[in-house]
């Protein structure tokens, strides 16, 4: 069973500038808290073919869930969320919905979501692996910027998570110092 009623409801977004391991720390903390990790399973086809679903999403997906794990107080481990939405907007400069991500941040922040943004110091040398062409050094160093941006306009605790060492047991050791204090 995933979900244990006499541990407390935690809510961890995991979210930053692609290539930096976020679905791999994703899902080795899923693994070692026993919380379910949850990806939409779209976002690759949605990005590279319609980005406007995005925003949809924002208005009428993204609140339901908020709803859900407010009522229920699931705990759930996020590879990705409405941060993505905030710094893509900026990035593409594409239309967002800035009154909603500020709802849904608050909504968030209000249940005690944390966010942890793994980064690297460099970029140079290092392309998407999903759109190699579109996503190269300087625009994934672009996205870190942008998600730096990000942590200042949040009202979410949040962690930058440097993960130039590529040490996984490193990395859930800080990221859980980062949610109780201890590792």
């Amino acid at each position: 069973m995933w979900y244990s009623y006499h541990m407390p409801q935690t809510i961890l977004i995991i979210d930053g500038p692609d290539m930096c391991g976020k679905t791999e720390i994703a899902k080795a903390m899923s693994r070692n808290l026993k919380i379910p990790y949850f990806k939409a399973s779209s976002e690759h086809s949605t990005y590279m073919n319609s980005q406007e679903i995005f925003l949809d999403q924002l208005v009428h997906a993204d609140p339901r869930m908020l709803d859900f794990l407010n009522q229920t107080k699931h705990s759930v481990i996020f590879d990705r969320a409405y941060p993505s939405e905030w710094v893509y907007a900026q990035l593409l400069d594409r239309p967002t919905n800035e009154d909603q991500l500020m709802v849904l941040d608050a909504g968030y922040a209000a249940m005690g979501a944390k966010l942890v943004v793994p980064v690297r110091s460099t970029y140079e040398g290092i392309v998407d692996d999903l759109d190699p062409e579109g996503l190269d050094s300087f625009k994934l160093q672009e996205l870190h910027d942008l998600y730096m941006d990000f942590t200042q306009w949040t009202d979410l605790e949040t962690l930058v998570l440097n993960v130039d060492d590529e040490d996984l047991k490193r990395e859930c050791q800080d990221i859980e110092t980062f949610l109780w204090g201890k590792s």
